[in-house]
């Protein structure tokens, strides 16, 4: 099943969380690893919360919408430019 997508009025806001659930993942992993050399269950169960939220931002945050190509760009600003009607417009980011 597809995830809804919204868009992200600021693609910085949304690479900031990527990089942040990245750094979870490994931190994780590598106390996953720690925990399971040295045998310590508290290192083990921290790394296995970290990967689990992880993998929640990672879930969580919806794709973002494409920009609309130069020519369709400009097909909406001839339209808007020279009608009086409102312009359809099938992107979701897009005001009419």
């Amino acid at each position: 099943m597809p995830r809804e997508t919204f868009g992200w009025v600021s693609p910085r806001s949304r690479t900031v969380l990527l990089a942040a659930g990245w750094a979870l993942l490994v931190v994780g992993l590598c106390a996953v690893g720690f925990g399971v050399v040295t045998g310590s269950g508290a290192m083990l169960v921290a790394g296995l919360v970290a990967s689990t939220l992880a993998w929640w931002l990672s879930v969580s945050l919806p794709e973002p919408d494409p920009a609309p190509h130069r020519t369709e760009r400009r097909r909406r600003e001839a339209i808007r430019r020279f009608s009086d009607h409102p312009v359809y417009v099938s992107s979701s980011h897009t005001k009419p």
